[in-house]
């Protein structure tokens, strides 16, 4: 059972695979043509995302497309949190800087966890980062849609249903997801895969609330 599962070294390697990636894909990286193209994606997705979700696992990855993805939800996150820091005063730059960096953090070790767990060794580090970024779309847009808060506060009587609504469908995305990279073809062992995943998700993520971190 065990050598089913990635060990620490094959995670390092992954780790440094994806950052090497990243790195390669910022210095050719287009921002007007992938926007175009990042637009054209979501349009897509938003009318079938379990669709979206299953093609994203059967293919490579797209480590350009996740990039913009995440860049849409970190400037949606910064405008809010920079608004928050000047509106109120208790809340910490460092504060904003935490939140900012939150969700990609989130996303890492999701798709550390996912690789941990599942035993299907066809998908790298840098693929799983690309599928969870995919499953994380509604989280964007909620936070995307949170940006009304900025014209009223009392815009979060919308915007706060609205969040966790779309944070239970994120839920429901990963779960295609994972099922569709996992090899168990039995539901009750599948659920067990996933269960574990989130379980180890929500110990990381009590443990990142301690230095500020909430993803």
């Amino acid at each position: 059972m065990e050598d089913n599962k990635y060990n620490t070294d094959e995670l390092k390697q992954g780790a440094k695979d994806t950052y090497n990636e990243t790195k390669e894909v910022f210095k050719n990286i287009d921002f007007k043509a992938e926007a175009k193209a990042t637009q054209g994606f979501l349009k897509e997705f938003l009318k079938n995302p379990f669709n979206g979700v299953v093609q994203a696992t059967r293919s490579k990855g797209n480590l350009t497309l996740a990039l913009m993805l995440n860049l849409i939800w970190l400037v949606a996150v910064m405008a809010i949190q920079l608004q928050n820091f000047i509106r109120w005063n208790h809340i910490g730059f460092l504060s904003v800087i935490q939140a900012a960096i939150a969700p990609a953090i989130g996303i890492i070790v999701m798709a550390i966890l996912v690789l941990m767990v599942n035993k299907n060794k066809n998908k790298n580090l840098t693929n799983v980062i690309c599928v969870i970024t995919v499953t994380r779309i509604p989280r964007i847009v909620a936070a995307v849609v949170s940006l009304m808060t900025m014209l009223s506060v009392e815009a979060f009587r919308i915007t706060s249903p609205f969040s966790a609504f779309m944070n239970g469908l994120s839920i429901v995305l990963l779960y295609v997801a994972m099922k569709e990279m996992s090899r168990e073809v039995e539901e009750g062992k599948f659920f067990m895969i996933f269960a574990k995943a989130y379980a180890f998700y929500f110990v990381a993520r009590f443990a990142l609330s301690f230095v500020g971190i909430n993803i």
